[in-house]
């Protein structure tokens, strides 16, 4: 079991702050958004800082496994420990050596598959739909990796599944369930690790034949691996050696790993379809 690290939040006046960088500083990696530039991290006099905007400013310490958040203005308490828990915790352990796909992730009874797409995508949807049909809900914003040269295997964290509305409504919630125009749940720790079986890189899309409402297609090694790392998440790419070990670790993944490109058209009312062909094109078919 992957151990958290210790949370510490700190008033402004008691840690000093580097500045906020620009986003166009070429040391400075950029966390987008369905609405742009929603973080940056950066690497200041050997400290790691990462800047979630509106919540806080993180200093990582991945060597003794802790975090310092100093608050931005209006930040609560609570956004500040679910930020930390979907994204920093996570960041943490890349910096640590660990491979970190942003995505979400069901276990199945043969090993976990994981579902990557942009913000707004479709993976946290789509994950719980597959647990309402009797798949462990595995992971909703991080799927931590070990890569063996024989074997991949998905660590699990504790995490917060964040509905939007729309899905929401459609899953039956009601309007008074709402906070802030989702439905948020916490899914606890499990106990061990599970093999990875396949990654699923969604796409939403009009671009399909009248007739289809979904499209799945195994990639081959260079379109997987090219679309794998569009998910890849890293705190920097600054230090050469783990940016190598980085690409070492993914090509390993490539060479294990089926990756799917999954394209669908959008609605929630071909989520149902969407679900049979993930059982019957690629769960059903995964190799014991």
């Amino acid at each position: 079991m992957l151990q958290k690290p210790s949370l510490i939040l700190a008033n402004a006046k008691n840690i000093k702050t580097p500045r906020i960088p620009s986003a166009t500083d070429p040391e400075v990696t950029v966390w987008r958004d369905r609405n742009g530039v929603g973080a940056l991290s950066h690497i200041v006099n050997q400290e790691c800082w990462l800047h979630v905007f509106d919540v806080a400013s993180f200093k990582l310490n991945h060597v003794e496994n802790a975090v310092v958040a100093v608050p931005w203005e209006h930040a609560t308490e609570d956004t500040i420990v679910e930020e930390f828990q979907n994204t920093v915790w996570p960041t943490v352990l890349q910096l640590q050596g660990w491979e970190v796909l942003h995505g979400s992730a069901v276990d199945t009874s043969r090993g976990v598959v994981a579902f990557c797409a942009r913000s707004e995508g479709g993976k946290s949807t789509l994950a719980h739909a597959l647990s309402r049909r009797g798949y462990a809900h595995w992971a909703d914003d991080a799927v931590v990796l070990e890569i063996a040269p024989q074997l991949v295997r998905v660590h699990p964290l504790t995490f917060s599944v964040r509905l939007r509305s729309a899905s929401a409504l459609y899953f039956g919630y009601t309007e008074q369930q709402l906070m802030a125009g989702r439905i948020r749940y916490e899914v606890r720790q499990k106990e061990g690790t599970a093999p990875l079986r396949a990654i699923c890189l969604l796409e939403q899309t009009h671009n399909l034949p009248a007739e289809i409402s979904v499209k799945i297609e195994p990639l081959a090694a260079a379109g997987a691996l090219l679309g794998t790392l569009e998910h890849a998440l890293y705190f920097s790419l600054q230090d050469r050696m783990r940016k190598r070990r980085m690409m070492e670790q993914y090509l390993n993944l490539m060479a294990q790993i089926a990756v799917f490109r999954v394209r669908f058209r959008p609605g929630l009312e071909r989520l149902p379809t969407i679900v049979d062909q993930l059982e019957k094109r690629i769960f059903a078919e995964m190799s014991l």
